[in-house]
């Protein structure tokens, strides 16, 4: 007999999670209230995950089942059509993943008003007694508060994510900054930035004016770069095991002369994160305005003949005096770590000079 009392209060404490251990924990207690020998969760995709079906499941035959060592590797989107769950497939993956063929199984479906499915697997031996109209009724409404449960968790982490985000990049980089979603929509962009792209598509007199657009223009190069690195995201399948995931993918350096003693520079960065529910590309948008000293050429071409700096140490050295990282010059000039330590290594000794900083310097002469 199912208690009210206790089911309700397992649902409180599910809305409630902020984490998808808790959650996973909640849920489970929430379902104990059934007397099941197993259960699984299908969780459709939601915003927050990047249209990745989420599974959850307790005391099932997970060894053995095709479609779970597929989706174990791939992820549970490589076993579902992108149209919808179909009976064959439910009927398959109920199959392989009793408990004891013997078990009584009910499939619990419920269709989400914005689109996807969310699946309730239910188990208990062949010698209980069979699921009653009523149990199914009460577990029927039961899947769908779970589903909205987990739809809340999913947007406040998503939510989390952003101000994590937003907070980092601010920090880092408190000039123009522009963060755009798969469909290239701004999530944020500040004022600067909008600035920097007044500038670069109508010249250095727009900065003179007032009324600023409301959202951005990018360049068509621009977009290419936005579209590259996505499709980079798509061809480049992040492990489902993995908790979290921070890497960086394409870099597109852009500059174009404003005037004479300012230079625009844009950089497209691919930043992919994964969080415990899935993984959310976006586009990190970045631009600077920063003054070039028309003396650093002369100079470091004057250092150059003197020292006899090969044709690559003065590519390593121009960027150094832009104040590229390392990991900077290896993106721009396609080479290996340890080959542009060497350089900058080689550009100290023959300047005489023990840092980056002192080398800088000589140049400024």
């Amino acid at each position: 007999m199912i208690s009210t009392p206790a089911l309700t209060e397992c649902l409180l404490n599910l809305a409630l999670q902020r984490s998808l251990a808790g959650f996973q924990q909640a849920l489970k207690r929430t379902l104990d209230q059934f007397a099941l020998s197993g259960w699984a969760v299908i969780f459709p995709p939601t915003t927050a995950v990047d249209g990745r079906p989420v599974f959850i499941a307790h005391g099932i035959k997970s060894a053995g089942s095709p479609l779970l060592a597929v989706a174990s590797k791939q992820g549970f989107e490589a076993i579902f059509p992108t149209q919808g769950l179909t009976a064959r497939i439910i009927t398959t993956l109920a199959r392989e993943i009793s408990p004891d063929p013997s078990h009584r199984c009910r499939v619990l479906r419920t269709k989400r008003e914005k689109g996807g499915e969310f699946v309730l697997f239910c188990y208990r031996p062949g010698t209980a007694e069979d699921f009653s109209a009523l149990e199914i009724e009460i577990l029927s409404q039961v899947g769908r508060l779970l589903d909205r449960c987990f739809v809340a968790l999913a947007r406040q982490q998503e939510q989390e994510f952003f101000g994590g985000l937003f907070k980092l990049v601010c920090d880092l980089h408190p000039d123009g900054l522009c963060v755009l979603d798969q469909r290239r929509r701004p999530i944020l962009e500040n004022k600067l930035f909008r600035t920097h792209m007044l500038v670069w598509t109508r010249g250095a007199e727009a900065v003179a004016q007032v009324n600023l657009p409301k959202l951005t223009l990018l360049p068509a190069v621009w977009q290419q770069a936005c579209d590259e690195a996505f499709a980079a995201y798509q061809r480049n399948p992040l492990s489902p095991a993995a908790r979290l995931v921070v890497s960086h993918g394409p870099v597109v350096f852009l500059e174009q002369k404003v005037n004479p003693v300012e230079t625009l520079e844009g950089t497209v960065r691919y930043l992919a994160f994964q969080n415990t529910l899935g993984a959310i590309p976006y586009v990190l948008l970045t631009s600077s305005q920063k003054r070039s000293h028309a003396r650093r050429l002369p100079s470091l071409e004057r250092l150059a003949e003197q020292h006899r700096f090969s044709a690559r140490e003065v590519e390593v050295a121009r960027l150094v005096l832009e104040g590229a990282s390392a990991a900077e010059i290896v993106e721009r000039l396609k080479v290996a770590m340890p080959t542009v330590k060497t350089h900058i290594r080689h550009l100290l000794q023959k300047s005489g000079v023990k840092t980056r900083l002192q080398f800088v310097s000589l140049c400024h002469r």
